[in-house]
């Protein structure tokens, strides 16, 4: 009797044990999920620019359809959107997420996605931030270190390497996100990495405008873009592959257009 009182009271404790490290196991796995940061909560600046809604900024010859904002401005009668001044920090980390369709075949002509200018800028020289598309393939400059090469090195300067970049056919939406994570910059494309750039230097330069499909020059635009933009999102930190690949789930699909 005694033997199977024994053999009951093991049992028990062996049960119970094994129910204690299962709720364990259920906490660790409950505190992980809860690390996980809502990156809604890093967003400094989103539109949809689907329609003419964002508070205090200034549009010039846009037209808005499901595909998001279209530019097809001239030099002489430009169309762009100018920003509200953003709350970023371009020496610090960041991203900025966006769809695109370029409208024409014509790779020789520089089309601007989003420009961070001063007074002073200027794509030859130097400027606060400047994400455009040349050749068909997506670069940029970032204070006066232009991201013309596959993997950039400051020491090396402007490597051919960015031709080897594959190209980006018009009349086809694609997502991009640019990921500065304070000494290096990578872009993706479709949320698969497209280009990188390391040795970044971190730089202190002010913007004072945000223009998308355009550069200020003077008193009028240059490296007008060709297209459209959809779904802009500026995040205050750079984001991790996952998190680019949620953010491009969650953007609308928009078929080709011819």
């Amino acid at each position: 009797m005694k033997k199977i009182i024994s053999l009951l009271v093991l049992l028990v404790v062996f049960v119970s044990c094994k129910e204690e490290k299962k709720q364990d196991t259920e906490q660790i796995e409950v505190s992980q999920e809860e690390k996980e940061r809502d990156i809604n909560d890093l967003l400094v600046f989103e539109s949809t620019l689907m329609k003419q809604d964002i508070e205090g900024a200034e549009y010039k010859n846009i037209q808005f359809s499901n595909e998001g904002a279209l530019f097809s401005g001239s030099v002489n009668n430009p169309s762009y959107i100018k920003l509200p001044l953003i709350d970023l920090d371009l020496s610090k980390e960041f991203n900025l997420s966006f769809s695109f369709n370029s409208k024409t075949d014509d790779g020789t002509k520089p089309q601007t996605f989003i420009s961070f200018t001063d007074k002073y800028s200027s794509p030859t020289r130097d400027i606060p931030l400047f994400v455009y598309f040349a050749g068909k393939r997506i670069t940029g400059v970032y204070g006066n270190q232009k991201l013309w090469a596959e993997k950039y090195d400051k020491d090396l300067g402007e490597s051919k390497a960015y031709y080897d970049s594959y190209q980006l056919p018009p009349n086809e939406v694609f997502f991009v996100s640019l990921n500065f994570s304070g000494n290096s910059i990578e872009i993706f494309v479709n949320s698969e990495l497209y280009a990188s750039f390391s040795d970044i230097s971190p730089h202190s330069k002010m913007f004072e405008k945000v223009i998308l499909g355009g550069l200020p020059q003077g008193e009028g635009y240059t490296t007008l873009l060709n297209g459209s933009l959809h779904s802009l999102k500026i995040f205050s930190t750079a984001l991790t592959e996952k998190e680019i690949v949620q953010v491009y789930n969650d953007q609308p699909y928009i078929g080709a257009s011819k």
